[in-house]
Order: structure tokens, then sequence, then C-alpha cells
């Protein structure tokens, strides 16, 4: 499990501070990913601007790299839908990618100041439980976020 670090020379309320903490704070609902589909290879809660919030199965290495691909891939599929539909939709809830047995799904965690992105990759699993166990986890972290703002 990788939880945001706090660097020991960053002021109170600093960025990397608050993300580490609510990395933290999720952690309950994000740990129960590996424990209902097994056949998880990681998942990732990370921002819209792909900073890494907690993670499992990913490499130290990695986290920067995964945050950065998910939030450019959201971004990406939100402007597909835009151009499809012309606006005249909602934004995107949902994108999933398919390579091989491996499924990737991605999901908007909407909360008071916007939104955050869960990222679930599996192997060899159906596509049914890949996205009801990442809406499940999704609905969780939103519950333990906030809903006004403070």
């Amino acid at each position: 499990m990788n939880v945001a670090p706090v660097p020991s020379n960053l002021p109170q309320g600093d960025w990397m501070m608050d993300s580490a903490a609510l990395g933290r704070f999720v952690l309950p609902a994000f740990e129960v990913i590996p424990k209902r589909l097994p056949q998880c290879v990681c998942a990732m809660l990370c921002t819209p601007e792909g900073f890494n919030l907690c993670s499992i199965g990913v490499t130290v290495d990695q986290l920067g790299k995964i945050a950065a691909l998910t939030s450019s891939l959201i971004s990406l599929g939100e402007a597909t839908v835009q151009a499809v539909h012309s606006g005249q939709h909602p934004s995107l809830d949902v994108l999933t990618l398919q390579s091989g047995d491996l499924t990737t799904v991605g999901i908007k965690v909407p909360h008071v100041n916007g939104h955050l992105l869960l990222l679930v990759t599996a192997q060899a699993a159906p596509l049914g439980a890949i996205l009801t166990i990442a809406r499940s986890t999704a609905e969780r972290i939103k519950e333990l976020l906030p809903r006004s703002a403070a």
C-alpha cells in the first residue's frame, strides 16, 4: 500500500501534507479492493492533476507515471465524450480499457471541490466484477469525504 509521502520539511497546509492525510483517511475504503477482487493487479486513487493519494500494487518508481496517466486518460475520455456528443451529455463517469486479459476501470469520484480519480486494474476478471467493485469503492470514498466546504 502506497500513501502519498509526507516530507518532513513541508509547512502545514502544504498540498503534499493534505494529500497524505487524505490518502490515509480513505485507506479503509481503498484496502478492501484486493479482498473483494483477488485478481486486482493494482489500484490507485489520485487527483485530477495526476498526484497519487494512495495505491495498491504500484511500485514507488511507477507512482507518478501511473497517476499522471490516469489523469490524462480521464481527461482524454472527457474530451472524447464532449466531442462525440457535442457537449449535450453529462461528463464522463467511467472509462474502461482492455489489453489481453487485463482490464482497467477509471472512475471519477465526486467531492465538494471537484473529483478524485480511482483506477482499478485486474487480470482475468469479468468487467462486471471490476466495475461493481470500483463503483462501490468510489461510493464509499465519496461517503467518507466532506459534503460541503468548511
